[in-house]
């Protein structure tokens, strides 16, 4: 709860004493005076004298930064203020603003909602949005009580009703919310209204007193003031937004606590920011490059590892408050505090559900998540797919014997060393890459050598790798089959499978170990360098990743020691600390799903929804107009005027500036026609000739596949805001969910997003308002929003069947609920007696059991069969492994462990273990003969 202070006149009369005698600063007083700093800022500025009299101000604590809402320093609102509706409504049908936007129509306000309503009016946004809108109307929004004592159903109660009693329905004001995505941000502001029943204005239901909603009005963005829509604070936090709406034009402000403001992402300062700092290493197509150096036409990787394109640069913003975002196995980047990232945080992960676009000042918040006595990694970035760089044709030596010769190779000549028991497999994998070996000696007990033909040692020399082992830049850039054959080379001479599962290379080149580091990045996986104790008198380093997606070996006897373990597929962030002030840069692409690789890690960083679709709408709509004149001026042909012989043509009024007019103005209309200033052209070539001249019958452009190619774009770059965050899922749940529903679970998204910021800041400044009447409440309740779209009951009914024949799935009370709540069935009557009756009959076989296998070990100890208690509900029965949450901290012992899985796997895990467990304390028993 918020904290209650009023100073008395005295004790306001002493804290601007001491302000004013310079004696204490802003916090030394709140912290003297016990109250927040922003109430001793307004004491302090504040006259003793003007307090009104007999009037109690009290100020109630509105909540800070959180995931959605501007403002960093906690701010107070009179409870007289509740009332007043500060703003004035925009007529305008979505909003956003961005100040600081690199595609120069997209900058300013003047500029930007003119190009909105159009961009709106285009027939494939307006579909798509009319989906969205759909799509969210079809949810059910519900309240939740925190607990289950009678204060907290009461409080969920009244929050109900304050739901049920607005002017509009949550709907209406979620579809809104929903602005965001186009643009950003959607701004409102909180009406209240005191309950006083249906025949006061505002009229209520109820007539119990309480402060309930009138509204949440939404604030259009043509109604800031230009130049001046935020009012900041000292520490940069805003304080409230700035109104100049027509017809007078003059400015309102509205105070951040009467403020919702739904985003995109959740910064402190400008609602579209997306800048990297200028030094950023981006990988492309050509070499590395930074973030500063890339032009437009520049090549860039999405996180397909697909080629894309750079479309648009914006000006540097120098001096941006920017942090350092730290990954498990990657360097830091610098990024602004805007930036947005595609994460999943500890609780998506844990449910398998999608993630979503955040910023980085949003995730600096919090970034570490409580678990288990300790702290494990919130947020995750999907790794990026292998980088598809074209094959290089005119490589002097075969990847993989290259891989050989750096890992094991004599840095003089072209032999390689080998262990013995891999010597034959190695020639015949060099024979099958078409190199021929010499005799296979002995190596003085430490293994055996051999030298590879072909010319390989005249070929090193040539690329400059003797004496200097390093792997070549064209062999960086190969093709993803050659990049992995190198790799594989590196393995099966350098490489080993450590006990936890983890794949590792291990060198004391240094050199030779980044480039190995950046060559398994490049294949889509995740890797880290790390200094190891000295190996032969000299320092190590050692390349440690878990592929999910390709065999770093190639050797029989490496790939089988390779653990079939979960393989890691997320960047996890460990830390985001804020960084010094630094000079960044925005950058658009054509990639389809907003996403480029950043950071010597490769890690996928996101551009933005409608601004993407910017690009193809504005070469669509210029292209159709073009077609539509060409229609006009080339349906009955092109005109042509040849001026004869008595024509006059210069001068002023001539025949060439008359013909030039005709030709100008004729138009294939109802109106179509001409007229001469001149005889008709006559045989000995006097006069004027007009002719239409016919156009060819396909022009050199065929305007309507550009179109359509830039509409489709259009769908592509707006749809990848959803499309692509359901497709984060993989094998068997991938299977389950139709194409159809990563739409309809991208929105499902987006939807929670809102009801976090809606219970993160709306509920709390509820019930703060009305505190005096829920005293014991333990919790605030929430908004909960239901399931999108429809039910498919086949399909669950099927899915249900086909578990329940796998065996994965058995009949028990439990899982009757499960299915009766999903088809929405009422429960058995008996169902109390069934509960009775199927504990007795789980104890009763459980002591039968327990008797049968201390018969077999004639009372040679107690013999635990494991009990299908709360305790094994939560993964830790005896003698079975756990599910452990994806936390993305431990590096080498989660690499190798059991995290989850589908119930189906879960459940014949568990019984296998029983079982294994059974048989190992029956061959124990020393009565017990095992053959």
């Amino acid at each position: 709860m918020g904290r209650k202070r009023l100073l008395s006149a005295e004790r306001h009369r002493e804290l601007r004493r001491l302000w004013g005698d310079k004696s204490a600063t802003i916090a030394e007083l709140a912290e003297r005076f016990d109250i927040s700093t922003t109430s001793a800022f307004r004491y302090a500025t504040s006259d003793p004298a003007e307090r009104p009299v007999g009037r109690q101000e009290v100020f109630i604590d509105s909540p800070g930064v959180g995931s959605s809402s501007m403002g960093a320093t906690p701010a107070k609102l009179r409870v007289g203020d509740a009332f007043k509706e500060f703003g004035i409504s925009g007529l305008q049908r979505f909003g956003g603003s961005v100040m600081e936007d690199y595609l120069q129509d997209w900058a300013a306000l003047s500029r930007m909602v003119p190009l909105v309503k159009r961009m709106i009016d285009h027939p494939t946004i307006s579909a798509i949005l009319f989906a969205v809108e759909m799509t969210i109307r079809s949810a059910e929004w519900s309240v939740e009580p925190v607990g289950e004592e009678k204060a907290d159903k009461d409080a969920a109660e009244f929050l109900e009703s304050c739901l049920d009693d607005m002017s509009h329905t949550m709907d209406d004001h979620v579809v809104q919310a929903l602005t965001m995505v186009p643009y950003g941000f959607a701004p409102f502001e909180t009406v209240y209204k005191r309950r006083r029943g249906p025949d006061r204005d505002p009229a209520s239901n109820y007539d119990d007193g309480l402060i309930g909603w009138r509204k949440f009005a939404y604030r259009a963005p043509d109604t800031l003031s230009p130049g001046d829509e935020w009012v900041f604070d000292e520490a940069g936090g805003v304080q409230g937004m700035n109104q100049s709406p027509p017809p007078a034009g003059q400015k309102v402000t509205i105070p951040i606590e009467k403020m919702l403001l739904y985003r995109t992402t959740s910064a402190k300062n400008n609602p579209q920011g997306r800048a990297l700092a200028v030094d950023t290493p981006i990988p492309t197509p050509d070499g590395w490059r930074t973030m500063g150096e890339l032009q437009i036409g520049d090549r860039i990787f999405d996180e397909n590892g697909n080629i894309r394109h750079v479309v648009a640069v914006s000006e540097i913003f120098q001096d941006r408050p920017c942090y350092s975002v730290q990954f498990n196995m990657a360097d830091p980047i610098i990024a602004d505090a805007e930036h947005l990232w595609f994460t999943q945080n500890f609780y998506e992960r844990s449910k398998k559900k999608t993630g979503r676009i955040r910023a980085t000042a949003e995730m600096a918040i919090d970034h570490r998540k409580p678990f288990n006595g300790a702290t494990v990694a919130n947020y995750s970035i999907p790794w990026a797919a292998a980088l598809r760089y074209v094959r290089q044709e005119a490589l002097p030596i075969s990847p993989y014997v290259l891989g050989l010769w750096l890992g094991d190779g004599h840095s003089r000549s072209a032999i390689i060393s080998a262990h013995e028991d891999d010597a034959e497999e190695l020639v015949c994998l060099l024979s099958q890459e078409g190199y021929d070996t010499g005799e296979i000696k002995t190596n003085n007990g430490r293994g055996v050598q051999f030298r590879v033909l072909e010319e390989t040692q005249a070929r090193l020399r040539l690329d400059g790798l003797l004496m200097n082992k390093h792997v070549p830049r064209a062999y960086m850039m190969g093709s993803p089959e050659q990049r992995l054959g190198l790799l594989q080379g590196l393995m099966d001479s350098d490489g080993h499978v450590t006990s936890f599962g983890q794949c590792e290379f291990m060198s004391t080149n240094i050199g030779l170990a980044q480039d190995v580091l950046e060559l398994v990045r490049s294949l889509g996986c995740a890797a880290a360098l790390r200094p190891r104790a000295v190996q032969e008198g000299l320092p190590a380093w050692r390349v440690q990743f878990t592929p999910a997606s390709f065999v770093p070996f190639r050797l029989l006897r490496k790939r089988m020691r390779r653990a079939m373990s979960r393989a890691r597929s997320m960047h996890y962030i460990q830390a985001i600390e804020e960084a010094d002030r630094a000079d960044t840069v925005c950058i658009q692409t054509d990639a389809p799903g907003g996403l480029f690789l950043a950071g010597a890690g490769m890690v996928p960083t996101h551009n933005s929804a409608l601004r993407g679709a910017y690009i193809p709408w504005y070469f669509a709509k210029n292209l159709a107009e073009i077609e539509g004149i060409s229609a006009e001026r080339m349906g009955a042909g092109v005109p042509v005027i040849y001026l004869g012989g008595g024509t006059v043509k210069s001068g002023a009024n001539s025949d060439f500036d008359s013909a030039k007019k005709v030709v100008r103005d004729l138009a294939a209309d109802e109106q179509a026609g001409v007229v001469f200033p001149h005889p008709k052209q006559t045989g000995d070539g006097t006069g004027m000739l007009f002719e239409l001249v016919s156009p060819p019958s396909r022009g050199i452009v065929d305007f309507h596949q550009v179109i359509e190619r830039y509409n489709q774009q259009i769908a592509q770059t707006l749809l990848a805001q959803f499309i692509f965050l359901g497709m984060t899922q993989r094998g068997t749940q991938a299977l389950a969910v139709r194409s159809t529903d990563f739409f309809t679970q991208a929105i499902d998204g987006w939807t929670e997003s809102i009801s976090q910021v809606f219970n993160k800041f709306a509920v709390p400044r509820l019930f703060r308002l009305n505190s005096s009447s829920f005293p014991n409440i333990t919790g605030y309740p929430k908004v909960v929003v239901g399931p999108l779209g429809t039910f498919d009951v086949t399909a669950f009914v099927n899915a249900v069947k086909t578990a329940a024949d796998a065996g994965a799935l058995t009949k028990t009370i439990d899982v009757e609920r499960a299915v009766r709540v999903a088809l929405e069935l009422p429960e058995p009557d008996d169902l109390e007696e069934r509960i009775t009756a199927e504990k007795e009959q789980a104890a009763a076989a459980k002591a039968e059991a327990q008797a049968r296998l201390q018969k077999m070990t004639k009372g040679k100890g107690d013999v635990d069969l494991g009990e299908d208690d709360e305790d094994d509900a939560g993964g830790r029965a005896k003698g079975r492994p756990t599910d452990k949450p994806d936390t993305g901290d431990e590096d080498e012992d989660d690499a190798g462990g059991a995290t989850g899985g589908n119930e189906k796997a879960g459940a014949i895990r568990r019984v296998t273990d029983q079982v294994r467990e059974l048989i190992e304390k029956f061959k124990a028993s020393p009565r017990v003969k095992v053959r």
